[in-house]
């Protein structure tokens, strides 16, 4: 800000009235306007503060939900899992039981090669039936808190 020096043409001792009148006037206007931009910057500053809270609401209520359905997903990974090995084991037993059936010539040893993997397949049945069932109740569609 460029300073002045107090002089008499600048600043007069004994300034005439209209000129002190006018200067008034414009610093009254100045003010008015200043209190006016004021108001407007503060009632705009206070819009912008809602939002923003706005905002930070439903980020962590976005957030929650992005938790549970991370959640989810893992309960969902963990059932396709064991399914898949489930599968897998339901296959091996079923391949094993196709190639005892087609190597069946009859006799007493194919017989009881064939009832052995004929076991073997229906054990895994058994068991594959006594796996902890996933529990389904635990998976839920997000909108809960």
């Amino acid at each position: 800000m460029k300073s002045y020096s107090i002089t008499e043409p600048r600043f007069p001792q004994n300034p005439e009235p209209q000129a002190l009148r006018k200067t008034y006037v414009d610093l009254r206007k100045t003010a008015i306007s200043l209190n006016m931009s004021r108001g407007r910057i503060k009632a705009e500053r206070d819009k912008q503060l809602a939002i923003v809270q706005d905002q930070e609401i439903k980020l962590r209520e976005f957030a929650e939900q992005a938790g549970l359905l991370l959640k989810q997903k893992a309960e969902l990974n963990t059932i396709l899992d064991s399914y898949a090995s489930t599968l897998e084991g339901m296959e091996a037993a079923t391949d094993e039981l196709e190639l005892a059936m087609d190597e069946f010539k009859g006799g007493i040893r194919n017989w009881f090669n064939l009832i052995g993997v004929f076991s073997k397949f229906l054990a895994f049945m058994r068991a594959s039936k006594d796996l902890p069932k996933a529990d389904t109740k635990e998976l839920t569609d997000g909108t809960s808190y």
